[in-house]
């Protein structure tokens, strides 16, 4: 298992998994942290044999890291920093430092390609760039169409920046840094909330997305590199 972040819905299958237990989870230091004070859930598996921390050593004086997982010897892995928040449950949230989340640049050593997955991009900083720029295919965060998005429609208090998602529309928004990226890279929205009007496929947000050349995730969805 390899986590992101600590964020509840990118976690909460873990206790899905408890009757599988022992099981080999890596993580960076700071979420390790999160997942075993403020949403507990390294100590709470225990009692079904526990998770085994496997590090990511991920901090504020190290922004990239190789690392490998035994039973994927043809598979690549580099983790970098991405800049977005922390869970609410975190004493890093408003305050975030690098190891709370991280993009993965997964190469496939027998085909040479390579897929960047960055579901928590809140901030397109030059590392992250470079990572999205460098692969074949890129899987970003599409969570919400307008920053204001979940204010606008009564159903939240926080703005997509302070939740540490960019908004797909918009000058310097997800949608234009992906327009920038060769041609040839195959260009894919995950982490898409249910807010988000590119989810209606008759919606002009959808047709915008989709005339651009973008992806919308689905379930099921499988990819060869």
């Amino acid at each position: 298992m390899l986590l992101v972040d600590a964020q509840i819905d990118h976690v909460t299958g873990l206790l899905s998994l408890r009757e599988g237990c022992p099981l080999d989870v890596w993580c960076t230091p700071n979420v390790h942290n999160d997942l075993s004070t403020g949403f507990p859930l390294f100590p709470m598996l225990e009692h079904w044999g526990g998770l085994r921390w496997q590090p990511v050593g991920l901090d504020d004086h190290q922004e990239v890291v190789e690392f490998s997982i035994p039973f994927l010897p043809d598979i690549a892995l580099t983790a970098f920093a991405l800049h977005s928040n922390a869970p609410p449950y975190s004493p890093r949230r408003g305050a975030t430092s690098c190891g709370d989340n991280l993009g993965l640049y997964i190469v496939d050593r027998r085909s040479g390609k390579s897929l960047c997955y960055a579901p928590g991009l809140g901030n397109p900083t030059p590392l992250a760039m470079r990572f999205l720029h460098a692969a074949d295919v890129v899987m970003v965060d599409g969570t919400l169409w307008e920053d204001d998005e979940m204010q606008a429609l009564g159903v939240g208090t926080s703005t997509g920046q302070q939740m540490g998602h960019l908004a797909l529309n918009g000058n310097g928004g997800m949608c234009e840094l992906l327009n920038d990226l060769p041609s040839s890279t195959r260009r894919i929205l995950i982490h898409i909330n249910n807010t988000n009007p590119i989810l209606d496929r008759t919606s002009e947000a959808a047709k915008t997305v989709q005339d651009a050349g973008i992806e919308t995730a689905y379930d099921g969805m499988k990819l060869t590199l």
